[in-house]
Formats: C-alpha cells, structure tokens, sequence
C-alpha cells in the first residue's frame, strides 16, 4: 500500500514537472520566435520613399503613398514581445461535467465557469490583457480521458464567451482530486 501512494505520487509530480517544463519551452520558443523577427526587421534595408519623411510599405513604387500607420505594439529595441514570463493561477470550482457536456457553451454551467474567471481575472495585476497560453489542470479521482473532456469543454467555454481568450492555446491537463475543480495557468500576451 505504501509502494502504491509513493507511485501515484510520483507520478503525479512527474506530470506537473513535464507541464510546467512543456509551458516553459513554449514560452522560450515564442520569445525566440518574436526576438528573431525585430531582429530582421531591424536589420532589414529602408524602402525608397519619395522624399517624405514616412516610409513605404514593401513593393510599393515610386508613386505610391507612404504608410502613415504608427508601427505595431511591441516593435523596436528592447520591446518586450510575447508570452509574459509570468503567470496567473486561478481556480474554478462547482463544475458538473455532465451538465456541462450536456447545455455546451451557452449552458449556465459555462455561463458560471466563465464568470469565475471574470471574476478572478479582475483581481489579478493586467489582466485583462490577451491571453496566449491556457494549461487547464482538471481534477478527478481516477478516470484521465473524464479529466481531460472536463478541460476541453472549460477552454471552450472560456474561448466562446471571452474575448481575451479567443486565440489562445489550450493545454488540457489532468491532476488527481475531487471532481469539479479546474485549476488554470493563464499565460498572458505582452503586446
């Protein structure tokens, strides 16, 4: 009996060491997707421009009109771009898989779960800015493939119901527990 607790144990530690390791390497991977892009861009040689002071949009000739829009957010040196290397946890309880699989999005389980999230993303420090990552760690005492429905069916309910949330991407996890509570890392965007 002791054997077994110290697997299950182990186990589990292992998963949140794989998710927390699997979050990290996506975070590394978008910052150095997002640091090699201004890089070129910085590097990249000006556009003619018919002698005004704004520069011309790549492709276009002499004729053209330049391009009088403020550059993106997050574009220049020492920009920040990309995941926020820091995250929000934020848990979610009274969840009913059953209900929520049966009403779907517009059902008042989903209605419930995303005004939790609301709610809870309210008190934390930005945010309300986009979010990039969601890792959904959905409780149940034994069954994974219950587990991971549970998380897909949140996500999607946060996704048609928050803006913020629209293109993020999902991580759904399983952690054991009793059913009914999702604990999420929400990774924001800096922009």
């Amino acid at each position: 009996m002791n054997r077994t607790r110290r697997d299950t144990h182990s186990l589990l530690l292992a998963g949140w060491l794989f998710a927390d390791l699997l979050a990290m390497l996506f975070v590394i991977s978008l910052a150095s997707a997002q640091h090699g892009a201004a890089a070129s861009g910085a590097n990249a040689s000006p556009s003619p421009s018919n002698g005004n002071s704004a520069s011309a949009s790549p492709g276009q000739g002499p004729g053209a009109k330049p391009s009088t829009s403020p550059p993106p957010t997050g574009v220049g040196p020492g920009a920040k771009v990309g995941l926020d290397p820091t995250w929000a946890v934020i848990s979610v309880s009274g969840i009913d898989l059953d209900e929520l699989r049966r009403d779907g999005d517009n059902g008042a389980m989903a209605k419930s779960i995303v005004n939790q999230m609301t709610a809870s993303l309210a008190k934390v420090p930005g945010g309300n800015r986009t979010v990039g990552l969601i890792a959904t760690f959905t409780q149940t005492p034994r069954d994974v493939d219950r587990g991971d429905s549970m998380s897909k069916l949140v996500d999607a309910a946060l996704i048609a119901h928050q803006p913020q949330f629209a293109h993020a991407a999902q991580l759904p996890l399983w952690q054991a527990g009793a059913e009914g509570t999702v604990n999420l890392k929400v990774f924001f965007i800096n922009q």
